[in-house]
């Protein structure tokens, strides 16, 4: 991956931007289920890849247990899974711990008397076991929801459920046109040019591929994006009426 000037990062960015027109999309509401820190619970180790998805990690990076945790994500009646091979697994996507520290609409979930608290919750472990039944009860597919119920009655504490509301996006999809034309096939994403990190002095671009997303948000220096993968724009977003 080629790394430039942040002057660099944002002139290509608005060229981007003024040669494509944006469309409207729905990212969908979503149910959350978060786990501890890997290496704090073996079984977790077991359940998903050490190369993890991050909004900030489009293309996998290696789990940090100071950064991030895992989530399973439920959509539309779907456990998202990943793998095409014999053990398909729930998808390994990871928040920023902060993410999670500062997120709403928190419940309990779990099947067990016991609730971790590494994320400062005191909520009603009582309502833990409602919380799994309602949530699995939207899980259409059975063998999704039998992993499901695999994941909990293994678990020794009751975890936390965050559902993050729909979310109307501005989003420019990659075409070849794009690719072949246009030449690009790296982009800056909007926060490594927004919030570089001490010491960091350029920015590194990510891959696109036809198909990609490149997600349109306000930054103090003007509209950016940031890249979400094809296969998982697909399976978290609608298009609206793009007239």
């Amino acid at each position: 991956m080629s790394r430039v000037t942040f002057d660099e990062a944002k002139a290509l960015t608005a060229r981007i931007i003024e040669a494509y027109t944006a469309a409207a999309y729905t990212k969908e509401p979503i149910d959350n289920v978060v786990f501890g820190k890997l290496g704090d619970i073996p079984l977790l180790e077991m359940l998903v890849q050490l190369c993890v998805i991050s909004k900030e990690h489009v293309s996998g990076t290696i789990y940090d247990k100071s950064k991030f945790q895992m989530v399973m994500r439920i959509i539309n009646g779907k456990l998202l899974m990943r793998g095409q091979d014999l053990i398909e697994r729930p998808d390994a996507y990871a928040w920023k711990i902060e993410k999670v520290l500062k997120a709403k609409n928190r419940k309990p979930i779990g099947l067990h008397p016991v609730m971790a608290t590494e994320a400062g919750d005191t909520l009603d472990v009582g309502a833990a076991v409602e919380n799994y039944f309602q949530l699995a009860s939207t899980i259409t597919d059975p063998r999704e929801r039998m992993i499901l119920h695999n994941f909990f009655t293994q678990w020794g504490t009751n975890l936390l459920l965050i559902h993050t509301d729909a979310e109307d996006r501005k989003v420019i999809r990659v075409t070849k046109e794009m690719i072949e034309k246009m030449g690009i096939t790296e982009v800056p994403n909007s926060y490594d040019i927004e919030w570089p990190g001490p010491g960091v002095n350029d920015v590194e671009l990510t891959p696109i591929h036809e198909g990609d997303a490149l997600v349109l948000e306000k930054c103090s220096f003007g509209w950016a994006f940031y890249v979400i993968q094809r296969e998982e724009f697909e399976l978290t977003h609608t298009a609206k009426n793009n007239q």
